[in-house]
């Protein structure tokens, strides 16, 4: 009995070289694109996707500062940024509007916070009962690299009763990138 790998002959019924060297690069064509797309959609894109900061509260507590007695202080924690890196120098703006949505509390430029701790209050007017106090608010850049992204923290300073379950905004140019609640 003989080997069929021995002897090898030309079948006259088979293609010819030319088709199937055109199967061939067809096949391999096709399969570069299915793994393309197979490992594409593996692959995390948020390049060009809008950003997006998930920011949480640690709470309240009593202002530090003396003369503060009915003013609260809160640090909003930036958990999670997702879609394009976005740097705190001069291009975050914050926004905070009342609980119920009716009222400016406050707006402006996300400033760095200052690193003086008798700096905190600086600015901070806490009026009367009756009115609404201007705060200090200001970006900690706990891991310095220059974009808003966790570690990075928001500190609220002087607080009157009406900033309690207000909305904090972050705004940049192209629209808001993040909001929370105010205990």
């Amino acid at each position: 009995m003989r080997s069929p790998f021995v002897c090898l002959r030309a079948n006259k019924r088979g293609v010819s070289a030319v088709t199937g060297t055109l199967l061939m690069v067809a096949t391999t064509i096709g399969m570069a694109a299915s793994l393309y797309f197979t490992v594409w959609g593996l692959l995390p894109s948020n390049v060009g996707e809008p950003t997006v900061l998930i920011l949480t509260s640690r709470g309240y507590h009593m202002a530090a500062g003396s003369g503060y007695c009915c003013l609260n202080d809160s640090v909003l924690e930036v958990n999670l940024l997702y879609g394009d890196r976005q740097s705190w120098e001069g291009t975050i703006s914050f926004q905070i509007v009342s609980a119920d949505g009716t009222q400016m509390l406050l707006q402006g430029e996300l400033v760095p916070a200052p690193a003086d701790q008798g700096l905190l209050y600086v600015g901070v007017y806490h009026g009367s009962p009756d009115e609404v106090s201007v705060i200090n608010i200001g970006y900690v850049d706990a891991d310095l690299n220059g974009y808003a992204s966790a570690p990075d923290y928001i500190d609220l300073r002087g607080m009157s009763k009406e900033y309690h379950f207000a909305n904090v905004l972050l705004i940049t140019r192209v629209g808001q990138i993040g909001s929370t609640t105010l205990p």
